[in-house]
């Protein structure tokens, strides 16, 4: 087997992938070159990892922008520091969830639904999509 690794010029950093890793980065990122990613400093633990930022994909406003914004999903996020939760898929370096009920802490009883990937060498999280689900 021969490990590949790529230098990817992103805004202000390189970034390091391997030939396994390509493909799920070029999902999250790549799929989105229309819209734009907002990144965020937030210090939490999520599945035991320290993670000090979250970029959130701006994919929610093609559905779901009348419930759901940047503010709301960091209040959302936050909701998950020091929780553990099972990985849906694992690709290479990146590992995605599916994260629901969540609720907000303004004490209003609206669950959520945040589609997360977490870079295993990376210290963010990313916010692949958020919405409102239903009670039933």
């Amino acid at each position: 087997m021969v490990l590949v690794v790529v230098r990817v010029q992103l805004p202000g950093r390189y970034m390091s992938l391997t030939n396994s890793s390509w493909l799920c980065y070029s999902i999250f990122v790549m799929t989105n070159t229309a819209t734009k990613r907002n990144e965020y400093a937030l210090s939490l633990k999520f599945n035991h990892k320290i993670i000090r930022r979250v970029i959130i994909d701006q994919h929610y406003r093609e559905k779901h922008s009348k419930t759901v914004n940047d503010p709301l999903i960091l209040e959302l996020v936050k909701e998950l520091d020091q929780r553990v939760f099972d990985v849906e898929a694992e690709r290479g370096e990146y590992q995605y969830f599916k994260v629901d009920p969540v609720f907000p802490s303004d004490g209003k009883d609206r669950p959520f639904r945040l589609i997360l990937v977490l870079c295993i060498h990376d210290d963010y999280l990313g916010v692949i999509n958020a919405y409102r689900i239903d009670r039933s």
